[in-house]
């Protein structure tokens, strides 16, 4: 079962497993309306946090309209400091390179890899 906490500590220590710079970043107090996980499967909130948590390291630099390096393409995509609205411009192709992308980065776990999917799945049910 995974919990908020769990989630966000999952994303933090991917640095260290894969000896990687931490990318600047602000400290966020969580997001009150995410449920604690209780089920195998995520809520659509658990995974949108868990996926935007996952994402920081890897795609942040790019995807973080707070950081200096971001690119205003990259924004246009998603942001992810844009907190429970950062997917709000997401389209069907932007998920399927979203899924492309972290299956095949290095800095992005099996969990975390497991609930990416999972976000991308509900994501695009809300699409159609």
């Amino acid at each position: 079962m995974w919990s908020l906490a769990a989630l966000v500590t999952l994303a933090f220590t991917c640095n260290e497993r894969h000896n990687k710079p931490a990318v600047e970043q602000s400290i966020e107090p969580p997001i009150e309306n995410v449920e604690p996980l209780t089920e195998a499967t995520p809520t659509f909130s658990q995974a949108s946090e868990g996926t935007r948590l996952a994402l920081i390291q890897p795609c942040g630099r790019c995807h973080q309209s707070t950081l200096a390096s971001h690119k205003p393409k990259a924004i246009a995509i998603f942001d992810l400091d844009g907190r429970e609205q950062w997917h709000d411009q997401l389209s069907e192709e932007n998920l399927e390179g979203l899924g492309r992308r972290a299956k095949n980065n290095d800095g992005v776990s099996e969990e975390e890899f497991a609930l990416i999917e999972a976000f991308i799945s509900q994501k695009r049910s809300q699409l159609q």
